[in-house]
């Protein structure tokens, strides 16, 4: 197969998933058009197919992402909370009541949490939650064990979790701990 058709093939194949990944982060079908294009034009301008070690699904995944949070962030605009499931941001306990500020603060908070963490397990994360991946889908992705992903989405979690239990008594319960 010659390079462009091999190109063409491997676009076609990860497009739809990309696009999707892409999209829930600059909900801008016009950005999100851009940036698929650019990973795949340096992929191009790179000649590194047919040499690529691991995962290209797992590359373009993270390459996707990762410059859709920089484009998000560089446009001064957050990942809202809504591309988050329901059932993992939950609900407020009784006498915890957000007003629309302290959700703007939390949301800002989180967003800045998942940010922070390292890129692969970032993109399990996400994959995981935001796109509501099974591990093994993940694993296959990403070229890892399935065991790595979990060990990536426990330290994912450990690491916003540490991250926003401070801010959260400090911010939202007045208090220091």
């Amino acid at each position: 197969m010659d390079r462009l058709k091999q190109y063409e093939s491997l676009f076609r194949k990860n497009y739809r998933r990309l696009f999707v990944i892409s999209h829930r982060i600059t909900v801008d079908a016009d950005v999100t058009e851009d940036i698929i294009q650019d990973v795949f034009l340096k992929l191009w301008e790179s000649n590194r197919l047919e040499s690529f070690e691991g995962s290209i699904d797992a590359y373009l995944t993270t390459a996707v992402y990762n410059r859709s949070l920089n484009h998000k962030r560089d446009s001064g605009k957050n990942v809202s909370l809504e591309q988050f499931p329901s059932d993992y941001l939950g609900t407020p306990s009784a006498g915890f009541d957000l007003t629309q500020m302290d959700l703007s603060l939390l949301k800002q908070e989180i967003n800045r949490a998942i940010e922070s963490l390292p890129p692969q397990c970032r993109t399990v994360f996400v994959l995981g939650r935001l796109e509501e991946m099974k591990y093994r889908e993940i694993a296959e992705l990403m070229d890892l064990s399935i065991k790595t992903v979990e060990k990536h989405m426990g330290k994912a979690i450990r690491i916003i979790n540490q991250s926003l239990k401070p801010k959260i008594y400090k911010e939202f319960l007045g208090t220091s701990d």
